[in-house]
């Protein structure tokens, strides 16, 4: 709908064809990337919220649960997305299907997680042949809490580079907005005139990538 909606305004400007074939493939490109990044984002807040889910899980295993009902609490306890994942895996083992199967189930649901890719290889490896579970989860908790300061302190030793990308990715918008406000017979010429659509569309590409 996207690339039919700005292939549709194409035809409508003076750029004709041309700027409508440049529009439709950025329109359809519009969803997909919205969903890479919606997913891209719910992987983040699931890395963040495994360590906690391990060590409940590791606390649970000593306690004695079987590691079933280990899934299940962190079901309960934690909150939404990782909650929602080991729910899944413990609704579809009891629905029968393998407990193997059922964490592999989990990592394809999430298939940009490596955290618990490692985890559950981890947890299939060690059902095959054995080894100290709450171990190597309190090991992987460990590991990921150890990443997840260290890209703290990257992030704050790169505030000062992203922001300025920030500022430079704007100042073409707000220059453009502020030419538009002051000067609109100048401005629209973008949008009404054949080598106007050309420019503003090979602008707007640029901009994309360079950002």
């Amino acid at each position: 709908m996207s690339g039919v909606l700005l292939f549709s305004l194409g035809v409508l400007s003076a750029g004709g064809p041309a700027l409508s074939l440049l529009l439709l493939p950025m329109g359809g490109m519009v969803p997909i990337i919205f969903v890479s990044w919606r997913r891209a984002r719910r992987s983040r807040k699931i890395s963040e919220q495994l360590p906690d889910a391990l060590d409940m899980m590791g606390r649970s295993l000593r306690a004695g649960h079987a590691l079933s009902s280990s899934f299940k609490m962190v079901a309960s306890e934690l909150p939404a997305p990782v909650s929602l994942e080991f729910a899944r895996a413990f609704e579809e083992q009891n629905l029968g299907l393998p407990f193997e199967r059922a964490i592999a189930q989990m990592v394809k649901r999430c298939p940009t997680n490596r955290d618990l890719k490692i985890f559950a290889v981890s947890v299939i490896v060690q059902k095959e042949t054995g080894g100290n579970l709450v171990e190597i989860i309190e090991k992987i908790a460990e590991t990921i809490r150890q990443r997840y300061r260290f890209f703290g302190k990257l992030d704050t030793l790169t505030a000062e580079g992203r922001m300025s990308s920030y500022i430079l990715g704007a100042l073409p918008i707000l220059t453009g907005l502020f030419i538009g406000f002051t000067n609109p017979p100048y401005f629209m010429l973008l949008f009404t005139t054949h080598m106007g659509n050309m420019i503003f569309g090979f602008a707007v590409v640029s901009w994309v990538i360079g950002f």
